[in-house]
């Protein structure tokens, strides 16, 4: 795993391929794992970047709950 911190916030990052970047985010409730097979096919082609948005995956969770929203 690997992961970049913004706003004291740690998002979990994850790159694999060569060529032109490709982010591709995951659905509500999900988590940049979800892409499965589809992001192998993707990192033939491109620099695929995945994250694991807030509160999902391994990103910190932010807002209200746990004291960190932002104004």
């Amino acid at each position: 795993m690997s992961g970049v911190v913004v706003n004291d916030l740690r998002w979990e990052v994850r790159a694999r391929g060569a060529g032109l970047p490709l982010l591709v985010l995951h659905g509500f409730m999900g988590r940049g794992s979800s892409w499965g097979g589809h992001a192998r096919a993707f990192a033939r082609h491109f620099r695929l970047v995945v994250v694991d948005l807030p509160g999902h995956g391994h990103s910190d969770a932010a807002g209200p709950a746990d004291g960190r929203s932002r104004p």
